[in-house]
């Protein structure tokens, strides 16, 4: 293509026209034939470092200097093929100017002739365009080597249209123990490995609903570890404003994360060790306060609740050496059976759950009722799904258990037992000092009661050894008296008879001496031995009293049997049978007396109407039994009394061969 001038028009007439070219967008040079610069406008100028009067006339190696040898190549070129060089490239670069630019050379014809040339410089898009490919792959290698060395995870995903990851930087391998080439195979391998209770979470940022803040997530690692990351991600949209892929970059805080949760465990362990030291503090202080066994029972199954969270509770002594009785309840109203509960027992040896905490003195789990073959259900405890027993123990002895209930299966663990071990040991001294106590203060009671009975029988006694010895005995002394007091003018024969009637009298009186001897302690008790005076006694006491007396004895006459002990059994033997004759309305009784190498044992039954045991030793209401209780306890024995209403009595004593004081 060539450049035509106006008809009739030259390079050096045109003012309108390069008025108009002088401030262009563009730089523009006109040379003469001999390629001498005639006008350059002001961004041609300023490109190559002149002012308007510095180049005029000037030839074109001049004024472009540095650049001459290509621009006179450009010229040449265009006047020797006659058309523009429009494709050659020539980069201009001075200050100010951060864009490359290229230079165009044209011939100028104005019909026949070339009057000159003209050079034309525009801004080289080309050369950027052309470039810029370069400068992208150096930066993407930069970045590529900077991602493949990176101690953190670099990824990019790809929402749509096809999901699944484009890039995974090596660092995938040491953080999770997957390859980056297993991810792209996988595009669902992420989901496989994040920790299930993170699934959403991750879901929530793959789908480009996720806010952009960072977020820690747990994986799974091939080695079956725990990993925790925290992931910075980027979301990446199209021209239409649509997400297309995630970038983002995940950091391993594993460390960071376990430091932080064994700060909190350790921060949680010293609270909870807090909270139970004031609670083992307060309970120590409330079990102790007060020597009353329901206070103590009542304290320790409040501040149970506050070690371990139960439903219900209760606490059972051991009362006798195989029955545990309900004692205290608390939790039961909630499923409507707190009456009736306080005072059960139960058979320690018929119950496979008690039996062994009370035997091996140890603690006792049952996770799930429903499934334990051993679990026995009780009318009152159907809501029972979960429960242990704690051994109260004094010394080595179990004097009870206490047991928490949940009506929630396998909720208590071995913890909530250990928890509650930690009050076990000051509740059962709390119980074993209010048992004592109470011993005292019963002994006490018991002890006044007894004096106070003790002295009115005594009192009775006198009174009744008084009546015999005035009624009976002083006035057969006094009919003696008068008997022997005799006339000297008496006949013979009144005085014979006289003789013979205070023989009688004298007779009697011998008699009537022995009973009342015999009643207050047989002579044969301590001439004979026990045998022959029970023989004698119950011999007397059934011609007396009209009942039948079997007596059977065993080895009495294998032991030495000492005076004390043998008045003891005696006194056991004439006590219980005097309650016989008063009270069990009955023609039989059965006494029963043998000794082996260690005691003496007396038993006394009857199948009369009974009594309540407990009621007539609380009472102080029979004086017999307190004293026979009091006589044996003071020679080192026992006595137990069995008996109930309608149901007869038995009446036990254990009496040791050896005086405590001579066992040591």
């Amino acid at each position: 293509m060539n450049s035509h001038l106006p008809q009739g028009g030259s390079t050096e007439t045109m003012p309108m026209l390069w008025t108009l070219l002088l401030d262009a967008p563009v730089g523009i040079a006109l040379l003469d034939p001999e390629m001498r610069v005639l006008k350059l406008n002001s961004l041609m100028a300023e490109l190559i470092g002149l002012t308007s009067l510095e180049y005029v006339r000037h030839h074109a190696s001049e004024v472009f200097r540095e650049h001459a040898p290509v621009v006179l190549e450009l010229l040449a070129q265009a006047a020797s093929s006659g058309v523009s060089k429009r494709e050659v490239q020539f980069d201009i670069l001075v200050p100010g100017h951060s864009h490359r630019w290229v230079l165009h050379a044209y011939p100028l014809f104005d019909g026949q002739t070339v009057p000159g040339y003209g050079l034309l410089a525009t801004e080289s898009r080309r050369t950027a365009e052309s470039e810029a490919p370069s400068v992208l792959i150096n930066s993407e290698e930069r970045f590529r080597l900077l991602a493949e060395n990176a101690v953190d995870m670099i990824y990019r995903y790809r929402i749509t249209p096809d999901p699944g990851f484009e890039y995974v930087s090596p660092a995938a391998t040491t953080m999770l123990g997957y390859t980056p080439e297993e991810h792209y195979h996988d595009p669902h391998l992420s989901s496989k490995i994040v920790h299930p209770s993170d699934r959403l979470l991750l879901q929530t940022i793959l789908s480009g609903a996720h806010s952009g803040h960072p977020v820690m997530l747990r994986w799974q690692h091939r080695n079956g570890n725990l990993v925790w990351t925290e992931q910075r991600n980027r979301l990446i949209r199209d021209t239409l404003g649509r997400p297309v892929a995630i970038e983002g970059i995940a950091r391993d805080v594993t460390d960071r994360r376990r430091t932080e949760e064994a700060l909190i465990q350790a921060l949680e362990a010293e609270r909870h060790a807090r909270h139970v030291a004031e609670v083992l503090h307060s309970a120590n202080l409330a079990l102790t306060r007060s020597l009353d066994a329901d206070h103590v029972m009542a304290a320790l199954l409040e501040h149970l609740s506050s070690l371990v969270p139960y439903d219900s509770a209760a606490v059972l002594l051991l009362e006798g050496d195989d029955r545990l009785v309900f004692r205290a309840a608390r939790g039961y109203e909630r499923f409507g059976t707190a009456e009736g509960i306080v005072g059960l027992s139960v058979d320690v040896g018929a119950d496979p759950v008690l039996k062994p905490i009370v035997e091996r003195r140890r603690s006792f789990l049952v996770m799930d009722t429903a499934n334990a073959t051993r679990w026995q259900v009780r009318p009152g405890f159907g809501h029972i799904r979960n429960w242990f027993g704690v051994p109260l123990l004094a010394g080595e002895t179990v004097i009870g258990v206490f047991c928490l209930d949940k009506a929630e299966a396998n909720f208590f663990t071995p913890e909530h037992v250990d928890m509650a071990e930690l009050l076990a040991m000051p509740a059962a001294i709390a119980l074993q000092n209010a048992r004592l106590f109470g011993e005292v203060t019963s002994g006490r009671a018991r002890m006044r009661a007894l004096s106070e009975r003790l002295v009115a029988v005594q009192e009775t006694e006198r009174a009744h050894l008084a009546r015999e010895l005035h009624d009976e005995i002083g006035q057969m002394l006094t009919s003696l008296s008068l008997a022997l007091t005799v006339s000297d003018r008496m006949p013979v024969e009144m005085l014979r008879e006289r003789i013979a009637q205070v023989q009688r009298q004298v007779n009697q009186l011998t008699t009537q001496v022995r009973t009342l001897s015999l009643n207050l302690r047989p002579a044969m008790l301590d001439d004979l031995g026990l045998l022959p005076a029970l023989v004698w006694f119950t011999r007397r006491y059934g011609d007396q009293t009209g009942i039948q007396v079997q007596l059977q004895h065993a080895g009495l006459d294998q032991q030495v049997i000492t005076p004390s002990v043998g008045a003891t059994a005696y006194r056991v033997v004439q006590e219980a049978l005097t309650n016989v004759a008063r009270h069990a309305k009955v023609t039989r009784a059965l006494v029963q007396v043998w000794a082996t190498d260690a005691i003496l044992a007396v038993q006394v039954m009857d199948e009369g109407v009974g009594f309540d045991v407990e009621l007539a030793l609380t009472a102080y209401s029979s004086s017999g039994l307190i004293g026979m209780q009091e006589r044996v306890r003071l020679a080192g024995g026992y006595l137990t009394v069995e008996s109930a209403p309608g149901e007869g009595v038995r009446v036990l004593a254990e009496i040791p061969l050896t005086p405590p004081e001579e066992r040591f």
